[in-house]
């Protein structure tokens, strides 16, 4: 029997799509959620669907086919790891090039995992804590501060302060400076030891603001709750579900 996997299927929807949708898209399946449909607001988690290298092999391996050519252009931008929709914005808001509204930073590491040594990891609560965003080139971290996965500031606070004894400075979004353009742009003036991409500079206001409204919208992200988030009955506890 043969089906369409979701490397095809990012291939077909690529050909479909604009480019940050293919962006988007990408990251969503090289990620370990996925977003409700029917404009809903909200996600569960997931093991991840595909990753970057079997994309770009799925494009080498149907070279022919329509929305290759954008697919490839997407990948230039995606990352593996995320896992949320607004781990994605933060990611394409601070690495997609300026020409598009972005930051034109270097790629980042999602979900970067840092080994921290006994002392440290008391401290922490955890021996290998996660970085949401991580520029391991500088050592600089950029978290979404979620309400579902940071519901324990002082367990927050103990993490990242074993993070910055580990030499990592981290800096942190919540969900009303990520959606208000203003907010955001102070704390992305903070991200100047961050190294942007070959030609990249500084995005004017309105282009990033444009960029950061269609990212937010391709998340699905402030479009109100549904009582019926999936199709079929789904057993308690099955998922893992964000809203």
């Amino acid at each position: 029997m043969y089906c369409c996997g979701p490397e095809l299927a990012f291939i077909q929807m690529a050909g479909e799509t604009s480019l940050i949708g293919a962006v988007v898209l990408g990251h969503e399946l090289c990620g370990t959620y996925s977003p409700f449909a029917q404009m809903i607001s909200g996600f569960y988690e997931r093991p991840a669907l595909t990753s970057v290298d079997k994309l770009r092999a799925a494009t080498d391996a149907v070279s022919g086919m329509r929305g290759v050519k954008a697919a490839r252009k997407a990948l230039r931008w995606i990352r593996d790891g995320s896992a949320s929709p607004m781990e994605t914005v933060v990611s394409c808001m601070l690495s997609l090039p300026t020409a598009m509204g972005g930051y034109g930073m270097v790629l980042p590491k999602l979900n970067h995992e840092v080994t921290l040594d006994a002392n440290e990891a008391r401290i922490a609560g955890t021996s290998k804590p996660r970085i949401d965003t991580a520029y391991t080139e500088v050592l600089v971290g950029v978290e979404f501060d979620g309400k579902d996965y940071h519901r324990d500031a002082e367990a927050d606070r103990k993490r990242r302060e074993a993070l910055a004894h580990k030499g990592w400075t981290i800096y942190a979004l919540n969900v009303d400076e990520l959606t208000t353009f203003s907010r955001l742009k102070e704390k992305v003036a903070l991200l100047d030891t961050v190294p942007r991409q070959p030609g990249e500079t500084m995005p004017g206001d309105e282009d990033a603001k444009s960029l950061l409204k269609r990212l937010l919208a391709a998340t699905r992200c402030g479009v109100g709750t549904n009582a019926a988030l999936f199709g079929t009955n789904v057993p308690l506890n099955l998922v893992k579900v964000h809203l």
